[in-house]
């Protein structure tokens, strides 16, 4: 009955509490439930019963809404005694114990003017145990679980003169598992057979631990031990409840509820402080989120468009902060998100934030929107939106110090030819091209590289940043790196003069000396023109197109200029058609060194 006592102590406080929210609950709420165990705590039977079928579902998760829904076809929470009982006995009838008189008090509690059954208020009694109806719609909600060991059966009560045998053995065990020092629970754990921890162990294991404990019992006083601890279904040990008797360090159960915020709550919540804007400079980190976004080439508008599936250009500002989470820009203070959102915020819709307009600024690093509209517009280089790294500084007094120290330290690294930055790599372990100051000036005494305490001062004040001394920035001006010619770009327009200029064409004007260059060539090198322009007469007519014809001389190599080229393409003009040439008569022509066609057969006598 304690277990029922809290549970009515905990729903009454929500009753009391949250009496406007359960006022507009239209399903079975929290005090009606509450209202049912005070009914049921009227008889002390009725209690028993229905705390034995709480702690059975609640161990087992036991959905019992399935066992009557299918009785129930017009979903009314009303169903017949009979249907009633049998998905009772279905549910929770073995694992809970029940008996037919049991299951009959259960029965007539939630009994109908009719004779019927409402099972629904039952089912929601017993699956809403240590817990609070739709609490996905109140996350605030304080719960309350059940004590450590409160589901476990208690021990059996036995009669008078058998309880005080009892607890003369477990005095006697006590003192000697105090005496000994001994860890009982890790050995009786070991036989339990559930990853959930029955709590339950065989009377043969239970008898062999005891053995191994050196924890002897006579026969007579195991038979009362397994007698007061054992479970009266299953005929299992109850092992917990009889480690807590004999070892006062051990705890099985407790009596006290537990709360959620029992584990969060150290003290009371203070106030949050108010944000101090007026130390966030907009345009500085604006230009920040820009460089971030240029740097690396960054999409801005997927990391917000998922947040607006109406795309009306307006979100939350919780969206807005996850998107700008998500572009990299997680290391961004309360102060510094307050203001951005007061910069975007939607003047038509409160607690949005116009995510249009931050997209439209950020994404002018590469380009503007609407840019076809005024093709006048000069659009500025992405180089003007690269800024330094936070922490950076430059003092404009001490510029002159500055120069006059790195010419003296750059002179003296040319007379030595020192190769300083391995030096400097030895203490960048993550290779981020930043040493600590302690480092930077240890590097710089081993290279001998000697420098005032204000000359020291000036160049870490010049190169260093959030993250450290930038000793790439300080060796790029320390020893500076010839700039590389391009000379491919210059071989290229080497090219384009020599291709573009025109060569002089010394090729002969007369035909004769033409064809007779031809000839020449072909009984030299034994070249058959027909060959080489019959591929491009696909209809064996005996003319192909003047361009065709250069490209077949130009494929017999027979060493013509453009003008020669140009003299046998006029002379061998088709009569029939001024865009062919007549390549089978200059074939015949050239083959006549060698035979005539058609020639008439010679008979000698």
């Amino acid at each position: 009955m304690l277990l029922i006592h809290h549970v009515l102590k905990f729903f009454s406080a929500i009753a009391g509490d949250e009496k406007d929210y359960l006022d507009g609950q239209k399903t079975l709420d929290t005090v009606a439930l509450a209202h049912h165990f005070q009914e049921a705590s009227r008889g002390s039977d009725l209690g028993s019963i229905f705390e034995k079928i709480r702690i059975a579902v609640y161990k087992n998760g036991v959905r019992t809404t399935e066992f009557f829904r299918d009785h129930d076809k017009l979903r009314s929470g009303i169903i017949t005694e009979n249907q009633f009982v049998c998905g009772l006995s279905l549910c929770c009838g073995t694992i809970a114990n029940l008996s037919r008189d049991e299951i009959q008090q259960v029965v007539d509690f939630y009994r109908t003017e009719d004779g019927r059954v409402r099972y629904k208020e039952f089912c929601h009694m017993m699956e809403n145990a240590f817990t609070e109806p739709e609490l996905e719609k109140k996350p605030t909600t304080q719960t309350l679980r059940p004590p450590v060991g409160a589901l476990m059966k208690v021990p059996n009560t036995l009669s008078a003169h058998e309880e005080r045998q009892v607890q003369e053995i477990l005095e006697r065990l006590a003192s000697e598992v105090k005496r000994r020092r001994l860890m009982v629970y890790p050995f009786f754990k070991d036989f339990d057979r559930s990853k959930a921890y029955t709590r339950g162990i065989t009377k043969p294991q239970f008898e062999r631990m005891l053995h191994v404990l050196s924890l002897n019992l006579q026969a007579n006083e195991l038979v009362l031990i397994c007698k007061k601890f054992e479970y009266p279904v299953g005929g299992d040990i109850n092992y917990p409840a009889f480690i807590q008797a004999i070892d006062p360090e051990y705890v099985a159960s407790s009596k006290d509820l537990i709360s959620d915020d029992d584990f969060n709550r150290s003290e009371d919540p203070q106030p949050p402080r108010p944000l101090d804007l007026s130390s966030v400079d907009f345009g500085d980190l604006i230009g920040r989120i820009r460089h971030h976004v240029l740097t690396n080439r960054i999409r801005v508008e997927e990391y917000f468009q998922d947040f607006d599936p109406l795309r009306s250009g307006s979100i939350s500002k919780s969206h807005f902060r996850r998107g700008l989470s998500s572009l990299g820009q997680h290391q961004l203070t309360d102060a510094q998100f307050e203001v951005m959102a007061l910069y975007y915020s939607d003047p038509k819709r409160s607690g949005n934030v116009i995510w249009t307009q931050f997209l439209r600024d950020i994404e002018q690093v590469f380009t503007k929107r609407g840019l076809e509209k005024i093709p006048t517009f000069a659009v500025p280089s992405s180089e003007t939106f690269l800024m330094d790294k936070p922490g950076a500084r430059t003092d404009l007094e001490a510029t002159e110090l500055l120069d006059q120290c790195m010419h003296r330290l750059r002179e003296r690294t040319k007379q030595r030819r020192l190769l300083a930055k391995p030096c400097f790599q030895d203490f960048d372990k993550h290779n981020n091209g930043h040493v600590t100051k302690s480092q930077f000036r240890q590097c710089l005494q081993h290279l001998e590289l000697n420098a005032t305490v204000k000359e020291m001062e000036v160049m870490e004040e010049k190169f260093s940043d959030d993250i450290g001394v930038n000793y790439i920035r300080f060796l790029e001006e320390l020893q500076p790196s010839e700039k590389e010619v391009n000379s491919y770009v210059r071989r290229l327009e080497e090219l384009k003069l020599v291709n573009n200029k025109v060569m002089p064409d010394h090729g002969s004007e007369d035909i004769e000396r033409i064809l007779q260059k031809i000839k020449n060539k072909v009984v030299k090198e034994r070249i058959r023109v027909l060959e080489f322009m019959r591929d491009y007469d696909k209809l064996r007519s005996g003319r192909m197109l003047k361009t065709y014809f250069a490209r077949a001389l130009d494929l017999c190599q027979l060493g013509l200029t453009k003008k020669e080229v140009d003299i046998l393409t006029k002379v061998y003009t088709s009569s029939h058609d001024p865009d062919y040439v007549d390549y089978v008569e200059f074939s015949d022509y050239i083959e006549s060194i060698f035979t005539l066609k058609r020639k008439s057969r010679v008979i000698f006598d």
